[in-house]
């Protein structure tokens, strides 16, 4: 394609004009957001910011925070103590409970002193005893003392002479008469039996009145079998240890008058 030089191809100032105005108009429109903008952000935003970011202040006060911890467990103590009386037995009373504080020498518990009584009031005899025993050493013994350590030792010589001797006729006749009359007591007492036998298989006594004569059989012929021991003793004489046993009687009735008579001992008076 050919172009003429005397022909222009484009009009410069009408497109400067028209660029001109379009610039304009951006500009005012930007004017106007921006304005726009500016006051919204001045009546609205910037009021919601400053309310947000405000902070509240007050006093500060010492009060006492209320906390409850809830857990399960077991409270060991730091040191335990285990207490023993002295002597065993039951407890009777106790004065404290677990977690009381409690001082030296402070009374805890009551044991039960029921046995401790007794074997108390039995020491009380003792010692009363003994010092009765020890004022009559200290005021020598009394003509009575031995009177009756005299009559002791001629009681033991008697018996001693007696087994020596062996019994006398009269002494087995004796035994064989209380041996006849337990035999006369034990034919007695039988024929009672027999008759409340029959009484009581025929329903006439009771079977109490039964069992009284049954048992005064049994205790007659007891005294039967005890006659008859003692006859067989009396014919037989007396034994060796019979007479041994007497022999050492006599020698101690012999020792205790002879100490009747010289009086309490320094030793005894000691202990």
């Amino acid at each position: 394609m050919a172009f003429q030089a005397n022909q222009p191809l484009v009009d410069f100032n009408f497109g400067k004009n028209r660029l001109a105005k379009w610039l304009l108009r951006l500009l005012l429109l930007c004017l106007v957001f921006g304005g726009g903008y500016a006051a919204y952000r001045q009546r609205v935003a910037l009021p919601n910011q400053q309310a947000k970011t405000q902070t509240q202040t007050v006093s500060v006060e010492k009060l006492n925070l209320a906390v409850t911890v809830s857990a399960n467990g077991v409270i060991e103590p730091e040191r335990a103590i285990n207490l023993s009386p002295k002597t065993t037995g039951l407890l009777k009373t106790l004065l404290v409970k677990e977690g009381d504080r409690v001082q030296k020498g402070q009374i805890l518990a009551y044991m039960d002193d029921s046995n401790l009584t007794g074997q108390l009031t039995q020491a009380e005899g003792q010692l009363a005893e003994r010092q009765a025993n020890l004022q009559k050493l200290l005021a020598g013994n009394r003509r009575e003392d031995i009177a009756q350590a005299q009559a002791q030792l001629a009681e033991a010589q008697a018996n001693l002479e007696k087994l020596l001797a062996g019994n006398r006729p009269e002494d087995i006749a004796q035994g064989l008469a209380r041996l006849e009359k337990a035999q006369a007591n034990l034919q007695q007492a039988e024929d009672d039996l027999q008759r409340k036998q029959e009484l009581a298989t025929a329903g006439a006594i009771s079977v109490e009145d039964f069992n009284q004569v049954r048992t005064a059989r049994d205790t007659a012929e007891a005294g039967v079998n005890e006659a008859q021991q003692a006859l067989l003793l009396l014919k037989a004489g007396a034994r060796p240890e019979d007479i041994a046993q007497a022999r050492a009687r006599v020698m101690q009735r012999q020792q205790s008058l002879k100490l009747a008579k010289a009086g309490a001992r320094p030793e005894d008076i000691a202990q």
